[in-house]
C-alpha cells in the first residue's frame, strides 16, 4: 500500500462509512495513528482528516473490512474529468490569459511549502487542523485555514503532483439553473440592452422552446427564421415601432427568450446529429461528421459483399452508320469491397437499366476470358482472375434495386438498398468511376469515333488497366506486405483465393444464360435461325435436327437468348438445354457487321423493310420503262406475237412455210 491508495469499507467500520472514498496518507508508528483523508464535497471540495489506531487498521486490512478499491484515481475528485489530459500543452493554447493555470497551481504550492517541510511533525501532532490554521492566520497576508489544508492534503495524497493543485475552472457554470428559483437572468448580459435585461428561461419557457423548434425546423430553414417563427406563434411576440433600433415585446408581457437562449436550451435538448440531419438532409449532415471508418473494415473474404453502380460517358458515340448517336451510354460497374477489383461491367445505350445490371452479373459469373471472347476480345485468364456471384450485392434505389433473376436464389435475401442519393453508402464503386476534369467556359462536346460495341470492348479493357493500377494499399494487412503482395485490385485478389478466403457462388454457364441474358423468340427457317433479320447457325444446332424440322413442316418460332449489346452470338433454348449459334453474314465482310447491338439490328430491319416497300412500289415503273425502251429500239413491244395451237414449231416445217408463201406472193404478182 502506498501513499494516496484508495480504500473503502464495503459494510462500514467504526467511524467510517460505508460505500466512501479514504485516501491514505500515514501509518505513524511513533503516535500509533493511522491518517486517512476523506474529500467532502459541500458547493466545494474540502480534505478532512479521518484517525484510527493502527492495530485497528491493520486488522480491518487483514479482515476485509477495509478494501482497496478496484479503480485507483490519479487526480482529485473536482479534477477527475481532467484524467490522462496533457495539461502542459492546454497552458500553451491559453496564450491572452494574464495568469496562466500552471502559474496558480505554483502559487498554492508556494503556499503550503512551510507546512510540506514539516509534514511529519503535524501529522504526529494531536491536532493537525489547528496547526495547520494557526500557520495560515501568521501568514502575510493571512490565508484562509480550509483551502490551505485541503491543499496540503490533496498535494501529499496524490504523489506530490503540481497538477492535482490545477485550479478547477473548467466546472464552472456546471451548476443546476433550474434548483435557482431567482428570476434574475443568468448568463453573459447582454451589451446593447444591459445586465438585467431579457427573462429567465424558466422549465415552461423551455417547453415551448422545444415544441417550437419541432414545429418549424426543417431542411434549409436558418436558426434566424426558426427563431422569428418561434416568436411570432409560440411567444406570440411582436415588434415595437420605436425611435431607434426596433425591439421585440410581449403583448401580455409574458417572458420570451432571447435568440441566444432560444439556442442554448435547443442545443441541449437536441443531439447535434438530430440538428445537423434536420438543416441539412442526412446527407448534407454526413459530410460534416468524421468518417466510421473503411467499408473494407467490414468484411474479410472475397466476394462477401460488392457494391454495383452506373455512370455515363460524356462522349458522344456513333451509330453503326456513322452518325451522331443522340442517346448517352451507361455503364455498369461492380466492385469487390474487400480487394477493390472491378468483378463486373454491364452496359445500356439510352439510361441505366436493369438488362444493364443483369449483364454485369452475367460477367461476374464467367470467366473473364470468356465473356471477353463474346466481344471480340483475346483476354488471357490471369489478366482478369475474378469469378463468381456474391454473397451481397449493394446497390442504390434505382434499376439495380429491380433485378429480376428467379433463377439465382441468392438475389433474394441479399440485395442491400441504399438511401437515396447517398454515394458515400457504396463509396468503393462510387470511387471507380472515371473522372474527367471540369472544364471552364463555354460548353463544349467530344464526338467519339466509337460506336457502343467499340465503346463496350474499350470499357472491358479499361476494367482490366484499372484492376492492374489502381492503388489498393489502404486495403493491405501486415501479412500480404510481409508477403509482398502487389498493392493492386489483382495482387490482392489472388492473394485472398490463394488462401480460400473466397465467399464466390459458381453458377453453370446455362444457368446464367436463363438468368441473366433477354430472352427473345427466334424464327427456325431451313438454312438457320433468324432474329432481327440475321441469321445464326452453327453445326451443334443442325445436329439437333431442327433445321430438317423446319423444312418439312416450315417456319417454327423457339426460344432463345441474347447480349442486347453485341449480338454476335445467341443461345437457344432447345431440349431443354442450351444450344450456341453464331451471327452469319450472307457475304464475307468486315468482322465488324458481326458485332451490332439490338437497337442497330431493329435500325437495319427498319431499314430493310423501307427499301423492300421501295422496291416493290419500283418493280412495275421499271417494268413500264423496260418495256417503252423495247418499243424505241425495235417497233415492237417485248410481249408481241401470236399463240398458235400444237407445239413449237420446228425448223424444217418453217423453211417449207417460207417457200410456200414466196409462190403465193409470185403469182399473186403475176395476176396484178
Amino acid at each position: 500500500m502506498q501513499i494516496g491508495t484508495q480504500l473503502r469499507a464495503p459494510h462500514g467500520f467504526c467511524g467510517f462509512a460505508k460505500n466512501i472514498d479514504y485516501f491514505f496518507l500515514k501509518n505513524d508508528h511513533t503516535t500509533g495513528l493511522v491518517t486517512l483523508i476523506e474529500f467532502v464535497e459541500n458547493k466545494t471540495f474540502s480534505a478532512e482528516i479521518c484517525r484510527i489506531t493502527k492495530k485497528d487498521f491493520e486488522n480491518a486490512l487483514l479482515q476485509q473490512h477495509f478494501v482497496i478499491s478496484a479503480s485507483q484515481m490519479t487526480m482529485p475528485p473536482w479534477l477527475n474529468e481532467l484524467q490522462g489530459i496533457n495539461l502542459s500543452t492546454v497552458e500553451l493554447s491559453r496564450i491572452n490569459s494574464r495568469e496562466s493555470n500552471i502559474e496558480k497551481a505554483e502559487h498554492r504550492l508556494l503556499q503550503i511549502q512551510p507546512l510540506i517541510l514539516r509534514i511529519d511533525d503535524l501529522l504526529s501532532s494531536n491536532n493537525p487542523i489547528a496547526e495547520i490554521a494557526r500557520f495560515a492566520r501568521s501568514c502575510t497576508p493571512k490565508q484562509n485555514p480550509r483551502r490551505l489544508q485541503t491543499w496540503l492534503f490533496t498535494y501529499l495524497v496524490f504523489g506530490r503532483n503540481l497538477w492535482s493543485l490545477y485550479p478547477a475552472y473548467h466546472r464552472i457554470g456546471l451548476w443546476s439553473r433550474e434548483d435557482n428559483i431567482s428570476s434574475i437572468k443568468l448568463g453573459r448580459p447582454a451589451l446593447a440592452t444591459g445586465p438585467q435585461a431579457g427573462f429567465r428561461v424558466d422549465a415552461e419557457m423551455i417547453q415551448l422552446i422545444e415544441q417550437s423548434y419541432v414545429k418549424h425546423a426543417d431542411l434549409g430553414i436558418t436558426q434566424r427564421k426558426i427563431y422569428v417563427k418561434a416568436m411570432r406563434t409560440a411567444f406570440e411576440c411582436r415588434v415595437i415601432d420605436q425611435k431607434g433600433p426596433l425591439k421585440l415585446y410581449q403583448p401580455e408581457g409574458r417572458p420570451y427568450p432571447s435568440i441566444g437562449q432560444y439556442w442554448y436550451y435547443v442545443k441541449k435538448a437536441f443531439k447535434p446529429e438530430v440538428l445537423g440531419e434536420t438543416r441539412y438532409g442526412s446527407q448534407g449532415h454526413r459530410g460534416h461528421v468524421p468518417s466510421l471508418g473503411r467499408f473494407s473494415e467490414g468484411v474479410a473474404n472475397l466476394l462477401e459483399k460488392v457494391e454495383a453502380d452506373g455512370y455515363y460517358l460524356k462522349q458522344q458515340l456513333q451509330t453503326f452508320t456513322g452518325e451522331a448517336l443522340d442517346e448517352m451510354f451507361c455503364i455498369i460497374r461492380i466492385t469487390d469491397v474487400a480487394s477493390g477489383a472491378i468483378v463486373g461491367v454491364g452496359f445500356a445505350v439510352g439510361r441505366e437499366t436493369e438488362k444493364a445490371y443483369r449483364l454485369a452479373l452475367f460477367c461476374m459469373s464467367l470467366p473473364k476470358h470468356h465473356f471477353a471472347k463474346l466481344f471480340g476480345i483475346d483476354l488471357g485468364a490471369e489478366e482478369w482472375p475474378c469469378i463468381g456471384l456474391p454473397g451481397r450485392l449493394t446497390v442504390d434505389r434505382g434499376p439495380g434495386a429491380v433485378i429480376n433473376c428467379p433463377d439465382v436464389k441468392w438475389r433474394e435475401y441479399s440485395t442491400d438498398l441504399t438511401p437515396s442519393y447517398a454515394p458515400r453508402s457504396k463509396a468503393g464503386v462510387e470511387s471507380s468511376h472515371p473522372r474527367t476534369p471540369q472544364i471552364e467556359g463555354a460548353p463544349s462536346t467530344v464526338i467519339s469515333d466509337f460506336n457502343p460495341v467499340a465503346a463496350a470492348k474499350r470499357e472491358i479493357l479499361a476494367a482490366v488497366r484499372d484492376n492492374k493500377i489502381s492503388n489498393a494499399s489502404d486495403r493491405m494487412t501486415p501479412a500480404m506486405i510481409a508477403d509482398k503482395v502487389m498493392p493492386n485490385p489483382v495482387g490482392i485478389w489472388n492473394w485472398l483465393d490463394a488462401r480460400g478466403r473466397n465467399d464466390a457462388a459458381t453458377i453453370a454457364f446455362d444457368d446464367a444464360v436463363r438468368a441473366f441474358l433477354t430472352p427473345v423468340e427466334f424464327s427456325v427457317r431451313p438454312n438457320g435461325v433468324y432474329y432481327l433479320e440475321r441469321r445464326f447457325d452453327s453445326s451443334e444446332l443442325r445436329e439437333t435436327g431442327l433445321l430438317d424440322k423446319a423444312n418439312r413442316s416450315g417456319r417454327l418460332n423457339i426460344k432463345g437468348y441474347i447480349l442486347d449489346l453485341c449480338v454476335r452470338h445467341a443461345w437457344l433454348e432447345i431440349n431443354h438445354r442450351i444450344i450456341e449459334v453464331d451471327a452469319i453474314l450472307p457475304l464475307r465482310s468486315a468482322d465488324a457487321e458481326l458485332y451490332l447491338t439490338v437497337s442497330d439490328l431493329q435500325d437495319i430491319k427498319k431499314s430493310a423493310a423501307v427499301t423492300r416497300s421501295e422496291h416493290t412500289q419500283l418493280q412495275p415503273v421499271n417494268e413500264l420503262q423496260f418495256e417503252e425502251a423495247v418499243f424505241e429500239a425495235t417497233g415492237k413491244f417485248p410481249d408481241d406475237g401470236k399463240r398458235i395451237k400444237g407445239k413449237r414449231i420446228k425448223a424444217k416445217q418453217n423453211r417449207n412455210s417460207s417457200n410456200e408463201s414466196k409462190r403465193a406472193t409470185s403469182a399473186t404478182k403475176v395476176v396484178i
